[in-house]
């Protein structure tokens, strides 16, 4: 009697085995064949080297924050520089295009593309002053205005104005 209890407890073990590999098995084809169909691609942010959200100069480094399931492959047919944390790439590109807007299109591994847009200001603005003296105090007097893309309203602002005067910085 017991060396038929020890084989009944054999074989529902190998029993056990067999249906743990079938879950395992069909969790592998799942996972390889149904998972790779919901692959996701999406830009978050796009900046150029001065990081002004959705703005770059002419020539300039872009940075992309992107979300996808699958490395990143091109940006505009060219092997990015990304770095990868979890889900998140940061990839970067330069870039030289003189036009309003730069669009890039973005493909993962999976072939999903998206496309991200950036505003080029090319201009640096405008800025006039007057210098007056009375009794030895001088008044320095300015206007700055800032234009975008070849004079338009979309421009990226200016960050700062440093006015220098025998070797000493004012702002």
């Amino acid at each position: 009697m017991n060396l038929r209890t020890s084989k009944l407890i054999c074989s529902k073990l190998n029993g056990s085995y067999f249906f743990m590999l079938k879950i395992i098995l069909v969790l592998f084809i799942f996972i390889s064949l149904v998972l790779p169909a919901y692959a996701s691609l999406y830009v978050s942010h796009v900046e150029g080297s001065n990081q002004v959200k959705n703005f770059r100069k002419i020539t300039d480094t872009v940075s992309f924050n992107i979300s996808s399931t699958s490395d990143i492959v091109s940006i505009n047919g060219v092997n990015p520089t990304c770095q990868k944390e979890s889900m998140k790439y940061y990839c970067a590109v330069s870039d030289t295009r003189n036009e309003a807007v730069v669009s890039y299109n973005i493909i993962n591994q999976e072939g999903e593309s998206v496309t991200a847009s950036i505003n080029v200001d090319n201009s640096i603005g405008e800025i006039t002053y007057v210098l007056n003296n009375s009794n030895g105090n001088v008044t320095l007097n300015y206007d700055v205005a800032d234009k975008g893309y070849n004079g338009n309203e979309l421009c990226s602002g200016l960050s700062m104005l440093e006015v220098w005067c025998e070797r000493q910085q004012y702002r």
